[in-house]
Formats: C-alpha cells, sequence, structure tokens
C-alpha cells in the first residue's frame, strides 16, 4: 500500500518524467534497436522475431526493476519502497492523462488548431490536418477514455496481482504494442506478437475501465444507464478488441457521438461533441480514476 500510495503521490505532484531517463522511452529504443537487427524477408520470420522481442523485453526490463529493487534494499530499508514507487510510476501516467485533455481545451477555447494538433499527438495518432473542433474532441474524449485504461488502470491491474514486475511487463508489452502494432506494410508480422499479447493483457482491465466509467457517470452530471447500454450494443464496432470498452462506455455516458473517420463510429444517435464536452469526460475520467485508485489501495491493504 505504502508502494502504490506514494507513487500516485509522485504522479499527481512531478507529473512525467523527462524523456532521457524515462523506462518507457528506453523500451521503445530497445524494441527499435531489436527490430533494425532482426528483420527477415518471411513472414514467418518476422512473426518470431516479434515474439522474440515481447519475451526478451519483457524478461529484461522487469528483471532490471527487480535488481534495482533488490539493490536499493540492500543499502537501506526506506530506500527500497521508495524506489519501487519511482519504478511503478513510471509504468502508470494519470494526472498527465487529464493534464493533456485539458490543454486541448483550452487551445481549442483560443481557437488555436495548429497547437491543437500539436497536443492531441500525445494521446493518439490519428492525423489531424483537417480537423475541426468536432473532430478534436472526438478525438479527445475517445483517447482519454481509452488511455484511462491502458495508461492507468491496467498497470495497476498487474501490480496489484503481480507487483512491480507485472506493471512492468504489461508497460513493455503496451509500449512495443504502440510502436509495431500497427497494420501496415513494414509491421504486419513483426507486430502481430506484440499487438496479440497487448489484447490478452487489457482483455480484463479494458472491460473494468468500461464498468467503472459507467459507475462513475452516475455520479457525474452524465447518464450511467446510457453508458451502460452503449458499452454492451458499441463496443465490438473499434478495431481494438478492448478499446471499445471505455470508449463506448463514455460516449453513452456523455450522450455524445465518438467517431474515427473510415473506422467506428460510437454512439451514433449522440450530438456531436465540443469543447464543453472535453471538460466533461476530463471530469468524468478523473472520478473514475480516483475510484480505481480506492480499489487499487484497498486490494493493496487486503
Amino acid at each position: 500500500m505504502l508502494v502504490l500510495t506514494t507513487a500516485l503521490l509522485l504522479d499527481i505532484m512531478a507529473g512525467e518524467y523527462p524523456d532521457r531517463v524515462h523506462p518507457v522511452v528506453w523500451m521503445g529504443r530497445f524494441g527499435r534497436f531489436w527490430y533494425s537487427l532482426s528483420r527477415f524477408s518471411t513472414a514467418r520470420g518476422n512473426i518470431l522475431s516479434g515474439a522474440g522481442l515481447v519475451l526478451t523485453a519483457s524478461s529484461l526490463f522487469a528483471l532490471a526493476a527487480s535488481s534495482i529493487i533488490a539493490f536499493s534494499g540492500q543499502l537501506s530499508p526506506w530506500l527500497e519502497p521508495l524506489m519501487s514507487a519511482l519504478i511503478l510510476k513510471s509504468t502508470f501516467s494519470f494526472a498527465g492523462l487529464l493534464r493533456s485533455g485539458a490543454r486541448i481545451s483550452e487551445t481549442l477555447r483560443h481557437k488555436d488548431h495548429f497547437q491543437a494538433r500539436r497536443d492531441l499527438t500525445w494521446l493518439c495518432s490519428r492525423d489531424s490536418s483537417s480537423f475541426i473542433e468536432t473532430d478534436f474532441a472526438s478525438g479527445a474524449i475517445s483517447s482519454l477514455s481509452e488511455n484511462l485504461s491502458d495508461s492507468f488502470i491496467a498497470p495497476l491491474f498487474f501490480y496489484t496481482l503481480f507487483g512491480i514486475p507485472g506493471a512492468v511487463v504489461y508497460r513493455v508489452v503496451n509500449t512495443l504494442d504502440a510502436n509495431f502494432g500497427y497494420r501496415n506494410k513494414e509491421f504486419e508480422f513483426f507486430g502481430k506478437a506484440p499487438a496479440l499479447t497487448d489484447d490478452v493483457l487489457n482483455f480484463l482491465p479494458a472491460r473494468m475501465t468500461g464498468l467503472l466509467i459507467v459507475l462513475f457517470a452516475f455520479i457525474r452530471p452524465a447518464n450511467g444507464v446510457r453508458g451502460f447500454r452503449t458499452m454492451l450494443s458499441d463496443h465490438r464496432k473499434t478495431p481494438s478488441p478492448n478499446g471499445g470498452w471505455p470508449m463506448a462506455a463514455t460516449a453513452g455516458a456523455l450522450g455524445v457521438r465518438l467517431s474515427k473517420p473510415g473506422c467506428y463510429t460510437l454512439f451514433a444517435a449522440g450530438s456531436e461533441p465540443g469543447r464543453k464536452d472535453i471538460n466533461r469526460a476530463i471530469r468524468l475520467m478523473g472520478w473514475t480514476g480516483a475510484g480505481a485508485m480506492v480499489l487499487f489501495i484497498a486490494g493493496g491493504i487486503w
């Protein structure tokens, strides 16, 4: 409980680590280094190489984290929980996620679409060159809800079950999926193992996030019943087998239509989202994340 509480306080008070020391950055660099050395001319070779990357990177970073914690414990009994909290913090982001949504809302208030495009890239990889306010809002709300699962609830879920190694392994897999899990010509086969492993790991956290969003929609000025119904009816409409759960729950709860051109539309009967809906989504994600914190801390106690 002490480690988790400290990590959550670090996230709220200190924000994100600098890129030069952030473990997630090093996970991505390791993946790209592996890819540069192990590309094959055959589909099978690339699939095996991608699987080897998942196993190697997961084992390497989990072992490194465990070794650092063990070494710090030998230096001082007080240093071990602090180092554990610092490492755990590197596996998730909550305050930074909400702040990124707030930045997009603020830039839209000033009609600064150029800066909004830059801010949106922190949340997702959509081509926003022709976006208007509705598109920015849809992208921001969708990404806030999906990233609440991927970037916050999922790593803490695995920490609760398996400790620091569990959270680190999840972050490695999720990072590799973000780098290589694209269905394009370059990564079609190499990215299969990272993408499939990420889908398996996110199966329970995504559904848990969707249910928590529905629950806290009853507390905030949103519609929990509509969120639940939309989650059940629309979650299959997204390419991801997991991302649709929190996104559809949010769309229904807020009563807005969330769409990605040529990809999906969630709660088609909803109104077009705007800047004010981003703020509503931030509040809903804030309450949901806070509720998840309480659950995970309670889980650590028991």
